[in-house]
């Protein structure tokens, strides 16, 4: 018997099947926590990434931002998941810290995952926190939560099952480590982490670490940031060096000639939004001021004397009006440093940038004459420089070093003192 195949494909048929055809659309949703306005200048670098991330992945980016729990610690919060992703009937939950940054490279975990397992970026050893009740002694597994990332599909919505102890007794398991004593963490901080721990191991769930899944595909990338740091303004410090670093903004950059990377001027432009007023000394082309004028939303002074040789930078001045001519916000101020700063009362500008001769006294003798005019930060350029360490070590000084080669003396830190 001969069987024939008809190869012709009718159209009109193809869509009538198509269209016939249930195609369920997964539906994921990243959830944060924010129940108090916390920490807006963090949440303004991480928001946006998060809500990238959830574009590109197709999901939704939800902020919890009500209590529900207000009996318990804020960091509870987040167990709303649990009636929330039924009302929702997401397919996917992904849990992110309303702290932690996501790189723009980031993929979908859920491609990765099977649904009868969750994943926490890291895992920890549970009995260094908890004390054990018959739910961790019968898993046996010593699995201890670490929240701050968290992917969970519909099969698992266990994992954020609310408690079924009362806070008190629940918050008597809780054994904060040593380094968490040592910045004041109390037992009930930990309340989130205890009690995810709890059920993955009540309900049998299972696990797996973002950090393996990264091993298994053979790219160890940087894809997440989470701060580890408890102090707020440390965070925002060290948030604001990783995305310089990562060099992810909405600054484009500039092709101005000049010796900055493309991070440091991340991390000048990122700088500048929070200050109302800056001074650079020493501009040369523009480089960074362009930078630093594009973020500020105020004045932006440029303090050169533009004495470099003309025989080897002809121009140099004309090159820097040129290029900072779509600025209304930019003055140029043609004089030398310490005469210069004269002009200025004290504490009359939020930030000094001092990027102009780099032999050891000009950094001493800038640094003495700028200061008192900055209200916030008083930083620089080329901090590997010898010549440029010592002239600030004369300062009785001591910086910290920020994006690659910056340092900086933050003058609203009460704990900025001189050796």
């Amino acid at each position: 018997m001969t069987i024939q195949f008809n190869l012709e494909v009718n159209s009109n048929f193809t869509d009538q099947m198509y269209n016939s055809c249930i195609v369920k659309k997964i539906k994921k949703t990243i959830f944060t926590l924010n129940a108090g306005n916390y920490a807006p200048d963090i949440t303004e670098m991480t928001y946006p990434l998060i809500k990238r991330f959830a574009d590109k992945i197709n999901a939704n980016f939800f902020i919890i931002d009500k209590r529900k729990f207000p009996s318990f610690p804020p960091s509870y919060e987040k167990f709303q998941i649990y009636e929330l992703t039924k009302k929702m009937k997401n397919d996917w939950n992904i849990y992110i810290d309303s702290e932690v940054l996501v790189h723009p490279d980031m993929f979908d975990p859920t491609n990765h995952l099977h649904k009868d397992t969750i994943m926490h970026h890291e895992i920890e050893m549970a009995s260094i926190r908890w004390a054990y009740d018959e739910y961790f002694l019968r898993d046996g597994r010593n699995i201890g939560s670490c929240s701050w990332f968290t992917v969970s599909s519909d099969w698992c919505t266990d994992l954020w099952t609310p408690l079924d102890i009362p806070l008190e007794k629940a918050t008597k398991n809780i054994h904060p480590i040593q380094d968490e004593l040592n910045t004041s963490v109390t037992p009930d901080e930990l309340i989130d982490n205890y009690t995810l721990s709890r059920n993955i191991a009540r309900f049998g769930l299972k696990i797996k670490t973002f950090k393996d899944l990264l091993i298994e595909l053979g790219n160890p990338g940087n894809f997440l940031w989470h701060p580890s740091t408890k102090i707020t303004y440390e965070k925002i410090v060290a948030t604001r060096i990783t995305l310089a670093n990562w060099g992810v903004s909405d600054y484009k950059g500039n092709k101005i000639p000049g010796w900055m990377s493309y991070n440091e001027l991340v991390w000048l432009y990122l700088v500048a939004r929070k200050m109302n007023s800056i001074v650079e000394v020493g501009s040369w082309k523009g480089r960074s001021s362009h930078a630093l004028a594009s973020g500020c939303r105020g004045k932006v002074y440029l303090v050169d004397d533009f004495s470099q040789d003309p025989q080897i930078h002809p121009n140099v001045e004309q090159e820097l009006r040129a290029n900072m001519s779509q600025f209304k916000n930019v003055e140029i101020v043609k004089m030398k440093s310490v005469e210069a700063a004269s002009l200025f009362p004290d504490n009359s500008i939020d930030m000094v940038f001092i990027d102009a001769a780099h032999d050891r006294q000009s950094v001493y003798n800038d640094i003495q004459a700028w200061y008192p005019k900055c209200r916030k930060l008083l930083c620089g350029h080329d901090y590997e420089r010898k010549s440029v360490k010592l002239g600030i070590q004369d300062t009785n000084f001591v910086p910290r070093q920020e994006g690659e080669n910056i340092w900086v003396i933050d003058k609203t830190r009460p704990n900025v003192e001189r050796y």
